[in-house]
């Protein structure tokens, strides 16, 4: 931990991340105790495991965690910044492990945790608990790219510096825009299916889209790592001297943005991402 908080002291005191390392650390910790729930809990839910949503969770939130990280040692370091990112991580690393110890509850507990609208309590967390909990860390991760845009310590012309403000800008709205069009049940009153055999029996292994039908979650997922493709582009981009970096970033944000609306799209005609 010491390592890798070296790593950022040019950008932000380590002891104000001291929530932020807690939580990272804590989200591990549940992802790990989910890995042995599946190991030993064979109880399912719509055909999964009741422990294969907590894991993607956990693994998705931690990615996210240090992707941020990573990410906030663009910003120019002085005192307002340094608060300022400070506050994005530590309440960035809070909503991941509240939200993910309820998912991890509900597993427990044999109950899902999203389109859960059997109680009161489980309407409630579903949407204002979990829901609120995501627009803030895609509100917060806005506020990073906004920092870097206004005050990079980097380049502008640098393939990194277009790929994390555009990686977290535009994957922060592809998430909220996909993950409303699933919670809002406008699109599909079959949570985040459409057509098919509505189960993950029959899902994709490990990632658990239907193979049967639409699926909104294929979508949500190249819209959401938007956050890490677009940076990685960019600092491969300049590692190797590529003429154009930011050309690069912008080809693959094109990409990216048009896969995102094609697998949407494709999910609305009830159609599987991959048939197997």
């Amino acid at each position: 931990m010491t390592l890798l908080t070296s790593q950022f002291s040019d950008l932000t005191d380590p002891k104000r991340l001291s929530v932020f390392w807690w939580c990272l650390w804590v989200g591990v910790l549940l992802g790990l105790i989910s890995l042995f729930g599946m190991a030993v809990d064979d109880r399912q839910i719509e055909g999964g495991s009741v422990w294969a949503k907590p894991i993607k969770f956990s693994v998705s939130l931690t990615l996210h965690l240090v992707t941020i990280l990573w990410l906030s040692r663009l910003v120019n370091a002085n005192d307002f910044n340094n608060r300022q990112v400070g506050i994005i991580l530590n309440a960035s690393g809070i909503a991941s492990v509240l939200e993910l110890s309820y998912i991890v509850l509900q597993s427990a507990r044999g109950r899902d945790s999203h389109f859960n609208f059997d109680t009161l309590f489980e309407t409630f967390m579903y949407y204002g608990f979990m829901g609120g909990l995501a627009t803030l860390l895609m509100v917060l991760t806005i506020w990073l790219s906004v920092l870097i845009f206004k005050t990079p310590s980097i380049s502008r012309h640098s393939g990194l510096y277009v790929g994390a403000i555009t990686g977290l800008f535009l994957g922060s709205i592809a998430t909220l825009f996909t993950a409303f069009a699933m919670a809002s049940g406008e699109v599909t009153d079959t949570k985040r299916w459409i057509g098919g055999s509505l189960t993950a029996s029959d899902g994709i292994p490990l990632l658990g889209w239907s193979s049967t039908g639409g699926d909104l979650r294929v979508a949500h997922f190249f819209g959401t790592h938007m956050m890490q493709v677009l940076p990685i582009v960019g600092f491969v981009a300049d590692k190797i001297s590529f003429q154009w970096p930011r050309m690069a970033v912008s080809i693959a944000a094109v990409a990216m943005v048009l896969l995102t609306a094609f697998t949407f799209l494709q999910a609305l005609n009830a159609d599987a991402f991959i048939v197997f």
